[in-house]
């Protein structure tokens, strides 16, 4: 799906679109070896941060939501990263990585949806 966007949010639209695009590809592509690498982050596999991204999306698309509709966000669920991520990784654990990668290519949309909604105003 196509979408118009703001001068000042195009150039930002691309790039997330672009990137995500390169991460569905990679979450449906990479090996067993290659998910089960570790990453920069001590005690990360390439496998979790995926993961992590995947579980992590339906909140910053509901918080962008929320002030798009001029609401006021719960931040609160942005307090203890460390213990969300935890949460996050155990409620996902389960989850093949054509369901993780289908959750990526989803919530990106959304967010190119609600991207869509910013204005020059």
């Amino acid at each position: 799906m196509s979408h118009t966007f703001a001068a000042w949010v195009e150039p930002l639209a691309a790039s997330y679109r672009e990137n995500r695009a390169d991460v569905v590809k990679l979450a449906r592509t990479l090996t067993d070896e290659q998910l089960s690498r570790p990453t920069g982050d001590e005690g990360w596999s390439v496998r979790k941060e995926f993961t992590h991204i995947a579980a992590s999306d339906p909140d910053f698309v509901k918080t962008l939501g929320t002030i798009l509709d001029g609401g006021t966000p719960d931040l609160s669920i942005f307090g203890d990263i460390d213990a969300r991520n935890a949460r996050n990784l155990e409620a996902w654990k389960d989850r093949s990585m054509e369901e993780i990668a289908g959750e990526l290519e989803s919530n990106g949309q959304k967010l190119q949806e609600l991207l869509a909604r910013l204005t020059d105003e």
